[in-house]
């Protein structure tokens, strides 16, 4: 145990706990991991995502209603639109380095107890973690969803624009069409007429 502590420490993960206190407390810890974890547990009922989605919907809306979702955004512009501290520091992502640093081929079981035991012992809040995790996750999904809403908005008026246009191109090809036509028939009407004038003039012309 005193070697995952280490590791961590290494990582800068936790801070440096005192060898001679920490790792026997953390040891004597580990006897009832297992209730820990279960009692834990317990106390954090899971909260479905979309209570924190609509949590997020109603604090937010309103700070977010002149933004322009006219491009790609990254996550740390994400989080910074939901007031949401982009850092590995006492955050969900805490965790997740917690278990990258272990090995990969660790049970499952021996992994969760030895991180359990390092959150024990840098007196880490597991609950305020994992709600940064479940407010992160609420935050995206609301993002997610205000950026397809209005996107797919725009792609219909779009669409809207080109129908008009597409209507208004199709009336122009046929007034071309048709105005043509006109020229073709008015043009033949002055020509029978000139030619029926021309007649008349050189009838009385041949006579000179």
């Amino acid at each position: 145990m005193s070697k995952i502590i280490s590791v961590f420490e290494k990582l800068n993960l936790v801070e440096k706990v005192n060898d001679t206190t920490s790792t026997s407390n953390v040891l004597s810890k580990e006897t009832d991991k297992e209730n820990e974890v279960e009692k834990i547990e317990k106390e954090s009922p899971e909260k479905d995502p979309k209570i924190f989605e609509q949590e997020d919907q109603n604090n937010h809306s309103e700070a977010r209603t002149d933004f322009q979702y006219d491009k790609k955004m990254d996550v740390s512009e994400i989080y910074s639109l939901y007031d949401i501290e982009n850092s590995d520091v006492n955050t969900i992502f805490m965790l997740g380095n917690f278990i990258n640093a272990l090995p990969e081929n660790l049970p499952y079981e021996v992994k969760k107890s030895s991180i359990m035991g390092i959150i024990n012992a840098s007196n880490t809040d597991l609950n305020k973690l994992l709600t940064d995790g479940e407010r992160r996750i609420g935050a995206l999904k609301q993002f997610a969803k205000e950026y397809h809403r209005v996107n797919h908005d725009s792609i219909q008026q779009f669409q809207e624009e080109i129908k008009k246009l597409e209507d208004l191109i199709c009336d122009y090809k046929e007034q071309i069409q048709f105005r043509e036509t006109m020229m073709a028939e008015q043009d033949h009407i002055i020509k029978y007429e000139v030619e029926k004038i021309q007649k008349i003039i050189d009838f009385f012309s041949d006579d000179d």
